[in-house]
């Protein structure tokens, strides 16, 4: 046997399960934000606790066990696409202004202030 699931994380007896492994995250991460449409759309909840659970559910389901992943820059890259993707998507959904540059700078408002705020 190669290449074996186990809590969650993929193992290989030749440690190349990396790229297995932030695939399948991003996967299940992407599944989590879709089961979430529901509350992205609910005009009663609001924008911090909507980026808290983007935070905790989402970020948390794509990073889970990454700190022991020696990650490659490419790696890396799909990660962090991963989740500009995951946060257009939110953007869009709350009818902000999708750009990159702007995306960047709103969420790092809204963490800050969400944070300050607690």
């Amino acid at each position: 046997m190669e290449d074996f699931c186990y809590l969650g994380s993929w193992l290989s007896t030749n440690g190349s399960c990396v790229v297995k492994d932030c695939q399948i995250r991003i996967g299940k991460a992407s599944s989590v934000f879709g089961r979430l449409q529901d509350v992205w759309r609910n005009k009663h909840i609001s924008l911090k606790v909507k980026v808290r659970m983007y935070e905790s559910l989402v970020m948390s389901t794509m990073l889970y066990s990454a700190e022991l992943w020696p990650l490659t820059i490419p790696q890396k890259k799909k990660l962090n696409a991963a989740h500009h993707k995951s946060q257009r998507r939110l953007l869009a959904r709350l009818g902000y202004y999708t750009e990159t540059s702007e995306i960047r700078r709103n969420y790092k408002e809204w963490t800050s202030s969400s944070r300050n705020e607690d």
